[in-house]
């Protein structure tokens, strides 16, 4: 998983950054609702997994497991690690350090109980079928509000961007 967070966070950190903002989003949220798509689809694999896993050779398993949990965390590293950096810096400019510790600190007083919630009460119930599925929700549904959120934050960093451009202060 490692890798995957690092090969999704190099590969998608290049390709969004090289795409010219000009005005139009679209390619950007285009290549961030892809990675949601792509993180989907492979928690469907993982899914697969457990629920079909133990009739399959072990190696097939496994190989599934490694290639569906390496594309997710692909697809996932931009989003968790560059987005709250993004919407800091538009948003909290000089206090960025602050904002990004106070989301940080949300972040995990949200999803503590969440996966509470997960690992103590689901996995032993219902297995990882259920609990992959609860997952891949989850992150939908959020990936969903990020999607609806960042065009205000491109078009905001745009503008910043034009206005550092031109010598002016944001």
């Amino acid at each position: 998983m490692t890798v995957g967070f690092l090969y999704g966070l190099m590969t998608t950190s290049n390709k969004f950054h090289k795409i010219p903002i000009g005005g139009d989003i679209g390619p950007k949220l285009k290549l961030l609702r892809n990675g949601y798509i792509r993180y989907l689809l492979s928690a469907g694999g993982l899914v697969a997994s457990a629920a079909f896993g133990k009739s399959w050779h072990p190696y097939v398993s496994a190989s599934v497991i490694t290639v569906c949990a390496s594309i997710m965390a692909s697809s996932i590293a931009f989003p968790f690690f560059q987005v709250p950096n993004m919407v800091s810096s538009v948003y909290f400019g000089d206090v960025k350090p602050v904002a990004l510790s106070l989301m940080d600190g949300t972040g995990i007083i949200l999803t503590s109980p969440i996966w509470k919630v997960f690992t103590g009460v689901l996995l032993p119930r219902f297995g990882w079928s259920f609990s992959w599925s609860m997952v891949a929700l989850v992150v939908g549904v959020c990936g969903s509000l990020l999607l609806k959120t960042m065009p205000t934050v491109l078009t905001m960093q745009h503008e910043q961007q034009k206005q550092h451009e031109q010598g002016m202060e944001p």
